[in-house]
């Protein structure tokens, strides 16, 4: 009986922070992605400039099979926890939906070189968790 009861106890405290870490480890590898993606614009960027071209790179490739391969060597895949939709490709801007287990934020990726390529997350509350 009392070795119930202590495991129920351990159960009772572990298994809370258990779940803890691995959302943070879910949102550390969120943000590792975008930043990861960020690089890989300016990077890309810089490149242009060097070769007297101001444009931003393109994100994606012909095939569509990966995300950002454009500007990352292997691209991203989605994962049952974090997914990348690509909502719409335009002149201009191209809007892609991040979902993190049930949230969601919508990404913008600015083709505009005036304004440095600029992929940002429009503003919510998973944007502000994910630090923008």
């Amino acid at each position: 009986m009392f070795v119930i009861v202590i495991l129920g106890i351990l159960t009772s405290v572990a298994l809370p922070k258990l779940m803890l870490s691995r959302d943070d480890a879910i949102m550390t590898k969120a943000k590792m992605q975008i930043s990861a993606v960020r690089v890989g614009i300016s990077q890309l960027y810089s490149k242009n400039i060097l070769k007297g071209l101001d444009t931003c790179p393109e994100l994606e490739k012909d095939d569509n099979t990966l995300f950002f391969e454009g500007v990352l060597s292997n691209g991203l895949s989605n994962e049952d926890s974090i997914l990348w939709e690509l909502k719409e490709d335009g002149d201009k801007k191209t809007l892609y939906k991040l979902t993190i287990g049930k949230r969601s934020c919508d990404f913008v990726y600015d083709k505009n070189s005036s304004r440095n390529c600029r992929f940002y997350c429009k503003k919510n509350e998973l944007c502000e968790e994910l630090g923008k």
